[in-house]
This record gives C-alpha cells, sequence and structure tokens, in this order.
C-alpha cells in the first residue's frame, strides 16, 4: 500500500498543475474515506456469508483484475515523465 499510495501521490504532482493540485488531492481523499465504510458495509455480509479466506482471495483477485485491466488502459500504461499542461 505504501508503495501504491506513494507512485499515486508523485503521479498526480507530476500531472496535475499546481494551482489545482491541492483540489484534486482533497476529492481525491474525499472519495475514498467516503466509499471506505461503504466497502466494509457491504463486504462484512460476504466475508460472512463466503468465509474470511474466500473473500479474502476474491478481494486479491478482484484487486489484481482491475489492475490489469488499468495496465491495459493506453493512456495509462504509456504515463512518462512531467506532463503537466502549459499554462501559458
Amino acid at each position: 500500500m505504501a508503495l501504491a499510495i506513494s507512485l499515486w501521490e508523485s503521479t498526480l504532482q507530476r500531472h496535475i498543475p499546481g494551482e489545482a493540485l491541492s483540489r484534486v488531492s482533497s476529492y481525491d481523499w474525499f472519495v475514498s474515506l467516503a466509499f471506505y465504510p461503504v466497502g466494509l458495509a457491504i463486504w462484512g455480509p460476504i466475508a460472512a456469508a463466503i468465509g474470511i479466506s474466500v473473500s479474502l482471495w476474491l478481494a486479491f483477485g478482484l484487486a489484481a483484475i482491475f489492475t490489469l485491466l488499468l495496465i491495459g488502459v493506453p493512456e495509462i500504461r504509456h504515463m512518462r515523465g512531467d506532463h503537466r499542461p502549459s499554462t501559458e
């Protein structure tokens, strides 16, 4: 998680204009924190129904699938360096 957060934060800093970075970052954190309890409320009954071990493997599989799908998007896969839009 620490590696993923570091990569995400550095990507935001590289690709979001400085004057919008705090706003984009706050929306990012808001959505992440707002949906956290929703995920717990949904996943708790699923884990109770199918078992904790199975639900953890299922969560891992879903995370791996979504990661591979994101890597399949050319615009994400080919992100390089400083691509901030020009402020001129």
